[in-house]
C-alpha cells in the first residue's frame, strides 16, 4: 500500500471486480483525470510500484474485497460500506465521501475541488 502521508490531496477509491457501477464509474474517472493531467493539472493515476511526485495529487483504486489487511484497515477506518465508494482526503478539514457512481460533471468537480485544494 502506498504512504500517502506526505501528500496535501489524496483521492481514494474502493470498487470491486464485477460490481456494474464500479466497471462504469471507474474508466470515466480515470479517463477525466488523464484528460486534466494532459491540460498540466498534477493528477496522478497511481499504479503499483510508481514513486508520487511532491505536489502531485495521486488516485488510488483499492479493490474492497482485497485479503490485504492494510487495505481493509483503511476500508474500515473510513466505514467502507458499498461500492465504489471515493474519498477526497486533505490534510484539515474537508474531506469527505462519496457512495456510488458519479455523473461526468460531479467527477470533473471532485477533481478540480482536488486541484484547488492542493493549492
Amino acid at each position: 500500500m502506498i504512504d500517502i502521508g506526505n501528500q496535501k490531496v489524496v483521492i481514494i477509491v474502493f470498487g470491486m471486480a464485477e460490481c456494474g457501477a464500479c466497471e462504469q464509474y471507474l474508466p470515466r474517472l480515470l479517463a477525466e483525470a488523464e484528460q486534466l493531467k494532459a491540460q498540466g493539472f498534477p493528477l496522478s493515476v497511481y499504479t503499483p510500484g510508481q514513486q508520487i511526485s511532491h505536489g502531485a495529487i495521486p488516485i488510488i483504486v483499492y479493490d474492497a474485497a482485497s485479503p490485504d489487511s492494510a487495505i481493509q484497515a483503511l476500508a474500515d477506518r473510513f466505514a467502507i460500506s458499498a461500492t465504489p465508494t471515493t474519498l477526497l482526503l486533505l490534510h484539515g478539514p474537508g474531506s469527505f465521501k462519496v457512495e456510488g457512481s458519479l455523473a461526468n460533471n460531479q467527477i470533473v468537480w471532485l477533481l478540480m475541488m482536488a486541484v484547488e485544494s492542493n493549492k
